[in-house]
């Protein structure tokens, strides 16, 4: 449904410090028109006390209407 213009899906860090912050965007373009559901992003890490990696999830996507054909809102009035 989206061709990649810059940037990758996925991202490996080596290390995240206590307190530190990473961040990683990358950019799509539609291919179609239609309504896309995403799903969360899965990250996935390893605690130094701990032999399991672990997992956790970002927020859900919401449902979003590509390329949808309406009539622009009045969202001032």
């Amino acid at each position: 449904m989206f061709d990649i213009i810059s940037g990758n899906t996925s991202k490996s860090w080596e290390r995240l410090d206590a307190s530190g912050v990473l961040s990683h965007s990358f950019e799509l373009e539609a291919k179609k028109q239609g309504m896309f559901n995403g799903a969360p992003a899965v990250i996935t890490y390893r605690v130094p006390t701990k032999a399991s990696l672990q997992e956790a999830y970002s927020t859900p996507i919401l449902s979003l209407d590509i390329l949808a054909e309406r009539p622009p809102e009045k969202q001032f009035e």
